[in-house]
């Protein structure tokens, strides 16, 4: 347990300093609080960790300012990218990306998920910046090997405005070590967190909107973010075969009228 060296060392200076007081006012130390430390030491830890791991994203806890903010579960929003297919490079990147949030009370994951693309951050904090709260991450985007001749392996760092208390919403901004940018924005939540790409789909297949078929009809790669054609007339949602693991036909984006098309077809 994280908290448990910590504990271990307050209980022990909590119990020198009783016993000291009771040899100073008898004249003798009284070890009973020796016997109890153990006890202590127990029940402080199972209390730390049950506020790392649930207490303090309790709605009520939440209001209270030192606390850090919750954005814990999966995000799913747009990215608009200054990066440019090299095939189509008079078209900009916009498309749909899923951000999962691993956080505790202490600690905090990010990782930014697409059908051709993963970002793990290396480092990711929690921070009151003029009275906004930020969550920054620096990040390593591994692409699938079926896209990595168009986009390497790369570093950036991502900053997001956490909006809302509870959170709402988050926006913001990336940058990469091979001088691509681009803004995020993300308003859809769920509390589950997503292992990847199909199992974030999966999490809003229910809630699909005309406006978010028509943003993922236009088709972009970036290192960290690739959009895909989501099927009108389907009862759940797929992902498209050219997304699905194993497939060696990244998407490229369409001609002017959307609709999508292979490179191959390119």
């Amino acid at each position: 347990m994280k908290h448990g060296p910590i504990v271990r060392v307050v209980v022990a200076v909590v119990v020198m300093i009783f016993i000291a007081v009771s040899w100073w006012q008898t004249g003798k130390a009284d070890l009973t609080w020796v016997r109890l430390s153990s006890t202590a030491i127990f029940v402080s830890a199972a209390i730390l960790g049950l506020w790392d791991v649930w207490l303090w994203r309790t709605p009520l806890v939440q209001r209270i300012p030192v606390v850090p903010r919750c954005v814990r579960g999966t995000w799913k929003g747009q990215l608009a990218s200054n990066w440019r297919h090299p095939d189509r490079p008079d078209q900009p990147v916009v498309g749909e990306v899923y951000l999962v949030v691993k956080q505790t009370s202490t600690s905090i994951e990010a990782k930014l998920v697409t059908c051709a693309s993963q970002s793990n951050s290396t480092v990711a904090k929690i921070a009151v910046i003029n009275n906004n709260i930020l969550l920054t991450y620096i990040y390593m985007s591994e692409p699938d090997l079926r896209v990595q001749q168009m986009s390497k392996i790369h570093y950036g760092t991502t900053v997001l405005e956490v909006i809302g208390s509870p959170s709402r919403r988050m926006k913001g901004r990336y940058w990469t070590d091979r001088g691509t940018s681009g803004e995020l924005n993300f308003n859809q939540y769920r509390r589950k967190i997503a292992g990847d790409f199909e199992e974030a789909v999966e999490l809003f297949s229910n809630e699909r909107s005309t406006e978010a078929i028509a943003d993922m009809e236009r088709v972009g790669l970036e290192a960290t973010s690739t959009v895909a054609r989501w099927p009108r007339r389907t009862a759940s949602l797929r992902v498209p075969s050219s997304c699905r693991r194993g497939s060696s036909r990244p998407m490229t984006p369409g001609p002017r009228s959307g609709r999508p098309r292979s490179a191959r077809s390119a």
